[in-house]
């Protein structure tokens, strides 16, 4: 099915819209391997492992309380900016925004318990836990999710990859300046949190500018009857947080669970080795970006046999782009790991391939999950996601204790593993039922 007005098919116009992501992507690739290195080096294993427990506690409070805000703004906003109501597509955008701002504030209180339950379980003083606690009050405030919603909904995928950049960018430089300043936990921290602040100055100027969301004659009851105006609103966005927060679980709580079970210097070595194994991976979350809008697409147009051919296309592709990336992570893994953190970190290889493979399988079934999304099979999805959660938890309870690091990158595997086996299952069944002819 190609565009009325480009010409385009869904596949090609994936492909491009991925490419412009990947742009910034690679950017970030290429200068967060030069970040990574002034952290771990810098830091040291210990110094390290404390910055990243800082880092996925604060990442996984916001993907906790985070409603995936962009996923919504396309699911509900694709089929009235086909139809010109832009009236109706700046009420779902401004109703958005402001859910994301409600569930910031709330993440922040959870966040100030939070830390002063775990901080003595990870050996922080109370300067470091004040410190976790400013530095994840920065994350979940600067939220941008409807932003980015509105510019994928507008097809700006450049302008995104745009605001993207700025994220590497200041990174590196607040690194740099953390490093001439004696490479301290707080000085990296503070680097981290400038560049959230940009990245999210970045996006919602690009909204305002590119987009230009209707306020003139916009009602504040237009706004609160946003939820109303969708069926199944509600219940949409909430099994996409519940989603969006179970799939975030099986990384941070792995991270969490080996800080909390065997201190900062094996998180260290975990969280380096599962950074490079991600880093891999940038293609799969660039292509789900821009698979789930498409797929919105097909999906308000009503042509399943669209949607058919779109996933078997993808799922060919993505499978030896799985195989490259086990085959890149463990013939480069061992230099990576040396070239990025020094000798120190070697014992994290055997770590890193495991975590290669459990990032293979993901990219194998990258396109199951935005194909459930636009099927609006969100509670098939939570489902999956809730018992790979618990097959990773029991793994992580019976390994961690046994066999340090390899035990939790093993619980990872498996978790990629059946979640992806379940997620293809479904969405095969799914778009089976889709394109059956009704009675």
């Amino acid at each position: 099915m190609r565009d009325r007005l480009t010409g385009e098919t869904p596949l090609l116009r994936t492909f491009r819209n991925t490419g412009w992501l990947l742009i910034s992507k690679i950017l970030g690739a290429v200068l967060s391997l030069i970040y990574l290195a002034m952290a771990a080096r810098g830091l040291h294993a210990a110094g390290f492992g404390a910055f990243a427990l800082i880092l996925g506690l604060a990442q996984g409070m916001a993907a906790l309380v985070g409603f995936q805000s962009w996923r919504i703004v396309l699911r509900w906003g694709t089929e009235p900016l086909l139809a010109g109501r832009t009236g109706q597509v700046s009420a779902l955008l401004w109703f958005c925004g402001i859910l994301d701002l409600v569930a910031a504030i709330a993440g922040c209180a959870i966040t100030v318990v939070l830390v002063r339950f775990l901080a003595p379980h990870f050996g922080w003083s109370r300067s470091t836990a004040d410190h976790a606690i400013l530095f994840a009050f920065v994350l979940l405030l600067t939220v941008r999710s409807t932003a980015v919603g509105a510019l994928r909904l507008h097809d700006r995928f450049r302008d995104g990859a745009l605001a993207d950049t700025a994220t590497p960018v200041f990174r590196m430089i607040g690194a740099l300046a953390a490093v001439f300043a004696g490479a301290s936990v707080d000085g990296f921290l503070c680097a981290w949190a400038a560049a959230e602040i940009a990245t999210a100055a970045a996006y919602w100027g690009l909204v305002w500018y590119r987009v230009r969301p209707v306020t003139a004659g916009l009602r504040p009851a237009d706004i609160a009857g946003v939820p109303r105006a969708y069926g199944g609103f509600w219940r949409f966005a909430l099994f996409t947080n519940l989603n969006s927060s179970l799939a975030s679980a099986s990384q941070q709580v792995a991270l969490l669970a080996v800080g909390y079970s065997a201190g900062a210097v094996s998180a260290g070595y975990f969280r380096l080795a599962h950074q490079l194994g991600q880093a891999l991976l940038i293609l799969a979350e660039m292509l789900s970006r821009s698979l789930y809008a498409e797929m919105a697409r097909v999906s308000a147009s009503r042509s399943q046999g669209a949607m058919a051919t779109l996933l078997d296309r993808t799922n060919k592709a993505a499978l030896f782009g799985g195989i490259a990336v086990f085959a890149v992570v463990a013939i480069l893994g061992r230099p990576a790991l040396h070239l990025i953190g020094g000798a120190a970190y070697l014992p994290a290889y055997p770590a890193l391939v495991i975590l290669g493979a459990a990032a293979a399988v993901q990219l194998i079934g990258v396109s199951f999950e935005p194909a459930l999304m636009a099927l609006g099979r969100t509670g098939t999805l939570l489902a999956v996601r809730a018992a790979a959660l618990l097959c990773l938890a029991g793994l992580l309870a019976l390994l961690l204790p046994r066999i340090g690091i390899i035990g939790a990158a093993l619980a990872m595997l498996v978790d990629a593993i059946v979640a992806v086996a379940l997620l293809g299952a479904f969405t095969r069944r799914t778009a089976a039922m889709a394109e059956a002819p009704s009675p």
